[in-house]
């Protein structure tokens, strides 16, 4: 259980190389309130704890950055299996300057070479109500170090990305090999069909969009719409013409 609270410096995490197993609750638990961890997990074996393999709980204004695949600070290389709960969970919670960029590569989420192969829930589960942050799973970016993750044995989903209250987040998946997930290869939220060509009438869409704390902006060639964030409706659609007239 590692604790960084209120601290002014930040703390620099390098986690590697360990086999971390049969833990009563989390294999591993972060909590960064109020502070900045830079760092690393890598190399690890996360098996059959009784809650989540890795748990990173960010409040209060606390920034995660694990996400330098060219400087070698990312979540890389570690194996997520057999766990009571989710591989590796991470909650941003309560905090409007919350910050989490992680880039998870070359991980395995149920690896069935392992003593103990199904995650009981979610191989990746990532939840937040506040803050902004980015996500990036796999082989994204250019970095050629980056590699695919593989979800391979998990009993819900292989992937489940969950936002409500203010939050927002990028979110860049590439390259994986998802082969399970209980209830569905992922999750992702409230989602929606936006603008098609029977609305804009252009070939190619040039899509292009933005998301703020209440509305979805949608930008293509020919239309510009504005959807409700919670519920997906639609707010407003007008041509081009319209906009600039």
């Amino acid at each position: 259980d590692i604790r960084a609270i209120g601290t002014a410096d930040p703390l620099r995490l390098d986690v590697t190389r360990n086999i971390v197993r049969n833990a009563q609750d989390d294999g591993m638990a972060l909590t960064i309130a109020a502070s900045t961890l830079n760092g690393r997990i890598a190399n690890n074996a996360f098996v059959a704890n009784g809650d989540n393999g890795t748990q990173i709980d960010v409040s209060a204004g606390g920034v995660v950055n694990m996400a330098g695949v060219d400087i070698g600070r990312n979540i890389v290389d570690n194996s997520f299996s057999g766990n009571g709960a989710n591989g590796l969970q991470i909650n941003s919670v309560d905090g409007s300057d919350n910050r989490v960029n992680v880039w998870l590569t070359g991980n395995v989420f149920g690896d069935p070479s392992a003593v103990a192969t199904d995650n009981q829930e979610d191989g990746f589960q990532f939840n937040a109500n506040a803050g902004q942050h980015i996500i990036r799973i796999g082989d994204v970016g250019g970095v050629s170090s980056a590699r695919g993750n593989r979800f391979l044995s998990n009993l819900d989903d292989a992937v489940s990305v969950n936002l409500t209250g203010t939050a927002t987040a990028t979110l860049d998946a590439q390259g994986n090999l998802i082969a399970s997930g209980g209830g569905g290869a992922s999750s992702i939220g409230t989602n929606f069909t936006g603008s098609t060509i029977n609305d804009s009438g252009f070939i190619p869409p040039d899509t292009m969009g933005a998301v703020g704390v209440s509305h979805i902006v949608e930008f293509l060639n020919g239309v510009f719409a504005i959807y409700d964030k919670s519920t997906g409706n639609l707010i407003s659609r007008v041509t081009m013409d319209q906009v600039f007239d």
